[in-house]
């Protein structure tokens, strides 16, 4: 608790210095520029005046009454922010794409969403959003706040189901809350929302197993299959799905090494009694590779041709390339080279990686 005290202390200083650099004139500002000015201030202020009162929460109150303050707190504040700085914006580059191809009914054929199916998916979802609640950026982005305002109160379950400190798991999800790239981005059309969001579910679903806050067979194997879902889904927006396996392959690595050196050997009886686990993580492997499956053929069908299951080479070209263009390789050599081979290859986006 006393290195986020720290770390609170040292975010508050810094905006003041930067306002001080920059010559933010705090009294020139919009009502809604100085209402999120205060509301993140007092965010951070209020727990450090509080850090020491001891105070008697009730079990209902840490479960249901906190995370519910802390979603609507941080609405508050990123609504403010978006009314502030985003209501006049318009999206720009990949994220003004993803807002063209969001308009209902309009076919994502020649979008070259094939070579990006994550930035489609994305866009096909805002597509699905856009039918029920309205095609406009205000409404798309008002999508964004909700869902990162619901990410601060699961990073606030997670954190609290970890160490069982109520006080330090209000500190990670306002530390998460007020930081300002996350403030900022929610004027942008981005993946990333939708990718932050569904890890965040998968995380909180392996730590209540983890953690042992569900026991019965019924209960792990159907958060087992929640944690798959989300996962897989994240995978969709992102495509850093990779490092959660791999996370999740450590954990039972070091289960198994910790248990082997403490009981000298891995008895059957230890792994039937671990069955339901085993089983779990077999289901969560096959509801994540289900979904992954699922969600590329669906843009195979919306782009009408087979889309890249694997992008990590042209990133790597690109960022290792200046001459590679944007995201889509519009109007750059090389960027238009790998466009040209994937037609050529017929698609055959490892031939091209090669």
């Amino acid at each position: 608790e006393n290195i986020f005290f720290m770390m609170f202390l040292v975010f508050l200083t810094a905006v003041f210095v930067i306002a001080n650099i920059y010559n933010w004139q705090l009294i020139n500002l919009n009502y809604y520029s100085k209402a999120t000015f205060v509301l993140v201030t007092t965010t951070v202020i209020l727990p450090l005046l509080f850090s020491n009162m001891k105070l008697e929460l009730t079990r209902k109150q840490v479960i249901i009454l906190i995370p519910i303050i802390l979603f609507m707190i941080s609405f508050l504040i990123r609504y403010f922010a978006v009314v502030s700085i985003g209501i006049n914006s318009h999206q720009v580059s990949d994220y003004q794409k993803a807002f063209y191809y969001a308009e209902p009914g309009r076919s994502f054929i020649g979008s070259e969403y094939e070579i990006f199916p994550n930035w489609g998916f994305y866009a096909w979802t805002l597509q699905l959003m856009a039918n029920v609640l309205g095609y406009s950026e205000w409404v798309l982005i008002l999508g964004n706040v909700f869902i990162q305002s619901v990410s601060v109160s699961l990073i606030y379950y997670i954190v609290y189901i970890v160490t069982e400190n109520c006080r330090l798991s209000v500190y990670s999800a306002l530390f998460y809350m007020v930081w300002p790239i996350h403030i900022f981005y929610n004027i942008i059309l981005s993946p990333e929302h939708p990718f932050i969001f569904f890890s965040l579910i998968a995380i909180l679903c392996i730590a209540l197993i983890a953690k042992k806050v569900v026991v019965s067979t019924k209960a792990i194997l159907f958060l087992m299959g929640v944690a798959g879902i989300s996962l897989g889904l994240a995978a969709m927006f992102k495509s850093l799905d990779k490092i959660m396996l791999v996370a999740v392959a450590i954990i039972l690595i070091l289960e198994f090494i910790f248990h082997s050196k403490n009981r000298k050997k891995i008895s059957m009886d230890y792994l039937k009694s671990k069955k339901q686990y085993i089983i779990g993580a077999a289901l969560f492997l096959v509801l994540y590779q289900l979904v992954v499956f699922s969600g590329y053929k669906i843009m195979d069908y919306k782009v009408g041709v087979p889309v890249n299951r694997s992008v990590l080479s042209f990133f790597i070209a690109m960022g290792l390339n200046e001459e590679m263009g944007d995201t889509a390789g519009n109007n750059y050599h090389y960027g238009a080279l790998y466009k040209r081979m994937t037609v050529e290859t017929n698609y055959n986006y490892k031939e091209v990686s090669k």
